[in-house]
């Protein structure tokens, strides 16, 4: 898919995604969602939180990426301090990218961590409560 079809199916998938660009060139934008997320894309790749992990496109099959947009995919974020440092030394191991329905089988006990922030492009569903 063109970045223009991507760009213009945004969109029409969510309009009021329009005031909450932080960026935009003619073969790339960055939309800021909320505090904790930050997802920025061009025709083939999906930059999330300014490089903190990434995706790739599949061509004509986006559907990850019109997930996030629409909120039906749910971040889980590893907040704890070892957690972050070893982020930086290896893998981004403390964020986990789910589906709802997924998150809803595992929902009660990861609302019970108190050190997990968990988000979806729409909403914050749990702060972490250091």
């Amino acid at each position: 898919m063109e970045f223009s079809e991507i760009y213009k199916r945004v969109f029409e998938i969510n309009p009021s995604l329009k005031d909450k660009i932080e960026n935009e060139r003619k073969d790339f934008c960055v939309i800021n969602f909320h505090e904790y997320l930050t997802l920025g894309f061009d025709d083939d790749y999906i930059d999330i939180n300014h490089g903190f992990t990434h995706a790739h496109l599949d061509g004509a099959d986006n559907k990850l990426f019109f997930d996030i947009i629409q909120g039906n995919m749910v971040f889980v974020q590893d907040t704890r301090k070892f957690s972050i440092k070893m982020f930086s030394l290896l893998q981004p191991w403390n964020l986990k990218i789910m589906s709802k329905q997924k998150f809803e089988t595992k929902k009660a006990s990861l609302m019970k961590k108190k050190y997990l922030r968990i988000y979806t492009a729409n909403e914050i569903l749990k702060r972490n409560e250091k």
